[in-house]
């Protein structure tokens, strides 16, 4: 294997940044600096994605999904660290400030990725570990922005049916929690933004994770009201595999479930005006511009329309919305096909008008 790799002087590059990664990079990578430190070129401006960069897996054999692996999207180590570089000049080209990282293995992939992507970009990376026992996805962060503390995530769960459901059909109760979640706090020249990032349980048309994905978004509207204080700002973002019905994607597909109603309310009324949580996709103009995700229903490796869909979001309060927000798109950089995807799912960018808040 070693032989192969040595034959090819860019797989040889390669497998010696991986091991030098793996040798370097500590298991856990949650240590924020005492003094956060902001890298953006443009102090006047915030750009946040959101992008679920399919199964940015390399070797960690801990792993329940033990990928890559013969059944994972990326089977052998080079098909894993060809995926890691592409996902790496995506993330270049779109030179964002914060990006939320969906479906991530862990600080180890974490770090090869920012030694891709190069020093000059400014990026630092922190996760939180959740407990999906299951595919050993994580949620984690690459900033130029350092958080002003350690990334927390809650464990609480919810017990569904929830009382607003909108969920059809009979299910025995029972609780639920969200596996893969974090919360980051960040003071952007003096404007405090508290950022939750989550990946909900797939299938949006499957009833019974209707009521569980539910209970997600209840989970994570109680932890948003105990850790935003007043003259605070919100972001939700990441993977919420459903639909929102404020929002008319490329295929007018409507939620059967309140899932998105549940996490764009959850403050009381003297909070943000009375107003929800805005869908930043609402204010993209062009419908078929509005999608995230690309499910090849007959695996032939070609899209039609009715394969495209919105299922990742990015949510905002009021004040972000009617002061700050400058402009949000849907980053369509490759067409999906199997030859030329990066990943299954699209990015999310909003640009931020940040004014300098800060105490002098």
């Amino acid at each position: 294997f070693f032989i192969m790799l040595c034959c090819d002087i860019r797989y040889y590059v390669i497998f010696t940044t991986l091991l030098i990664s793996f040798v370097l990079c500590d298991i856990t990578c949650n240590s924020v600096p005492s003094t956060p430190g902001d890298r953006r070129t443009n102090q006047d401006e915030l750009n946040v994605i959101t992008y679920n960069a399919e199964w940015l897996f390399l070797a960690n054999e801990e792993d329940p999904s033990s990928c890559p692996s013969a059944g994972c999207p990326y089977p052998t180590l080079l098909d894993a660290l060809e995926h890691v570089m592409a996902v790496a000049n995506e993330l270049k080209t779109i030179n964002a400030d914060i990006i939320n990282l969906v479906e991530v293995e862990g600080c180890e992939v974490l770090q090869t990725l920012v030694d891709y992507i190069g020093s000059d970009y400014g990026y630092e990376y922190y996760l939180i570990e959740g407990d999906d026992t299951y595919t050993g996805q994580n949620v984690a962060v690459l900033t130029k922005v350092d958080p002003v503390q350690p990334l927390q995530r809650t464990d609480s769960r919810a017990e569904y049916p929830v009382s607003n459901t909108t969920c059809t059909g009979y299910i025995e109760q029972d609780d639920y929690g969200v596996s893969k979640n974090y919360f980051a706090k960040y003071n952007v020249t003096g404007t405090v933004i508290n950022m939750f990032a989550v990946h909900f349980l797939a299938y949006p048309d499957d009833m019974d994770r209707c009521y569980k994905r539910e209970a997600q978004a209840t989970v994570m509207a109680e932890y948003m009201k105990e850790e935003v204080k007043l003259g605070e700002h919100v972001i939700v973002l990441g993977d919420m595999n459903d639909f929102d019905s404020t929002l008319v994607d490329i295929n007018d597909d409507q939620p059967i479930s309140n899932v998105l109603e549940i996490l764009s309310t959850p403050f009381a009324s003297f909070r943000f005006g009375g107003n929800p949580l805005l869908n930043v996709g609402t204010t993209v103009d062009i419908q078929d511009e509005r999608f995230t995700s690309w499910y090849d229903r007959n695996d032939d490796c070609d899209f039609t329309k009715n394969e495209l869909s919105a299922i990742d979001h990015m949510l905002i309060d009021h004040y972000l919305a009617t002061n700050f927000l400058s402009v949000a798109k849907y980053v369509h950089n490759y067409l999906p096909t199997c030859t030329t995807a990066i990943s299954d799912h699209y990015p999310i960018l909003s640009t931020f008008a940040i004014p300098d808040n800060k105490e002098e």
